[in-house]
């Protein structure tokens, strides 16, 4: 029999267990012998359960209790924070949950994809165009101030081509149209000049003829997250089409500074770190913002 111990430190949950989940506040160690003080082993409390764990009945159902003591919340930051990690990300058919089998699926990425390789194909025979990107899908266009830069609706219905100064400010397109043409008889139509007002710059716009259908949101991976603590969760579309700000790192509305959100404290926090003497790194989390008050993202 092999000897464990169940510890508050060093505690086992990450990111993707919901606040409240006993992971978060427990862990277990294991050990050489009864005296043994050197740590050869860390696990959760779910392993002491497991057939794996060579544990007396004692701590079995200490394990057994302490699971069952604490109760997970599904919050609505965690929710967030879940479907930000896996934007985009999908389950195949077969259920499968490793990384190795998920697929990405984003209908503005692949309606962009097909708009910049048009109006790459166009720009093959026009000596004027060369240089290097300034963001992704942009292409300096000699003459003609900088550069272009292509973005999609969420739905992939419709894309927009914007023209870029030196600076990567946008301005009017117009001068674009012709190129912009080259969109229209593929996956394309309807390819025009649209101004929208003096403060915002004109823009080509063209509609999509063959829209990439959506992924089943039953498939979504942070569906599938999490449901495997609470099963009755519903597809969050909104969420699947647009997560926000739910993953990463933000400037807080008040004070400023980084901060992420942590479901151990179901609350976003400014993260720090040291290295100890013996290499160890060591987490803090400044938890109150100006005024003692909670960090906020907007």
């Amino acid at each position: 029999m092999r000897t464990y111990k169940i510890v508050r430190e060093q505690a086992m949950g990450t990111f993707m267990c919901p606040p409240g989940f006993h992971g978060f506040t427990y862990s277990v160690h294991e050990f050489t012998g009864p005296r043994g003080r050197r740590v050869i082993g860390e696990y959760s409390l779910e392993y002491l359960l497991s057939g794996e764990a060579d544990a007396s009945e004692y701590i079995r159902k200490e394990a057994a209790r302490l699971i069952g003591s604490v109760k997970p919340t599904e919050s609505e930051g965690w929710v967030r924070s879940v479907y930000g990690y896996f934007k985009n990300c999908y389950v195949p058919e077969s259920g499968s949950r490793n990384a190795s089998d998920v697929i990405i699926h984003n209908p503005t990425e692949i309606v962009v994809d097909r708009a910049l390789k048009s109006l790459r194909d166009a720009f093959q025979n026009d000596d004027s165009l060369s240089g290097d990107n300034y963001r992704r899908g942009v292409t300096p266009i000699y003459g003609r101030r900088r550069g272009y830069e292509v973005t999609a609706k969420r739905d992939g219905s419709t894309v927009y081509i914007y023209a870029l100064t030196d600076d990567g400010t946008r301005y009017d397109a117009d001068h674009l149209s012709d190129y912009a043409n080259a969109l229209s008889g593929g996956h394309f139509n309807n390819v025009r000049h649209e101004p929208i007002c003096e403060k915002h710059a004109g823009r080509i716009v063209a509609n999509v003829r063959d829209v990439p259908p959506l992924m089943d949101p039953e498939r979504h991976s942070a569906v599938r997250c999490i449901r495997e603590y609470f099963p009755q969760h519903k597809p969050r579309v909104e969420l699947i089409e647009n997560p926000e700000k739910g993953y990463g790192s933000w400037p807080c509305s008040k004070c400023g500074k980084r901060v992420q959100y942590e479901a151990r404290y179901d609350k976003y926090a400014f993260v720090t770190s040291r290295i100890d003497g013996r290499g160890m790194t060591h987490w803090s989390y400044g938890l109150e913002c100006t005024n003692g008050e909670p960090h906020d993202v907007k």
